[in-house]
């Protein structure tokens, strides 16, 4: 018998509640269905493929500092949400240590950010939609290895994320392991 809790979540239903409940159980498996799902976020900026990211005609003007409280992170010991390419999602990230955190690849819509952390210090590796601040600021790209100081309040300016110049071995290892996927820093271009 499994002691895996299973929430299914219709769309529509705030996923900052979804994990809080998910925060009662060890083991949890998300099950999204088809819709666009949400989360509550304090931000006007949106994202197009085309344009990339810009204001939603709401008040702020172009080059506003991002709000906190646009971002979701997941932090638990053991999840996975699990969906397809029919859920749909706001164009902020979600950020998600996926040696806890198991995200279904089906989930193209969603943007992510992995984060991993080793002796206090919060490593992240951005996914293929990278935030605007990290871009237009830093010109951080997919891939680059940050450090970020306050995971609550991870954009703004330089002040919230530092670029990667060495990783040592043994921590280089550990977020290998870790992300399963490529990150660079500026040393190194390319792991």
């Amino acid at each position: 018998m499994s002691n895996t809790c299973t929430i299914t979540v219709p769309p529509g239903t705030d996923l900052r509640n979804v994990l809080s409940e998910a925060s009662s159980f060890t083991d949890v498996r998300i099950i999204l269905e088809p819709g666009k799902h949400t989360w509550w976020y304090n931000s006007r900026w949106e994202y197009d493929p085309d344009q990339g990211w810009y204001l939603d005609g709401n008040d702020g003007e172009p080059g506003a500092d991002f709000p906190t409280d646009e971002h979701l992170v997941i932090d638990h010991p053991c999840l996975e949400l699990v969906g397809d390419e029919t859920c749909f999602f706001p164009s902020h990230h979600i950020w998600y240590d996926p040696s806890k955190v198991r995200i279904d690849a089906r989930l193209t819509n969603l943007h992510t950010i992995m984060y991993h952390n080793i002796h206090g210090t919060t490593f992240a590796r951005c996914g293929a939609v990278v935030p605007a601040d990290w871009f237009h600021i830093s010109s951080v790209d997919e891939g680059e290895l940050l450090i970020i100081h306050d995971i609550d309040d991870p954009y703004g300016d330089e002040s919230c994320w530092s670029r990667v110049t060495y990783v040592a071995p043994d921590a280089q290892l550990e977020l290998e392991d870790a992300f399963q996927a490529p990150f660079y820093t500026l040393e190194n271009c390319h792991i």
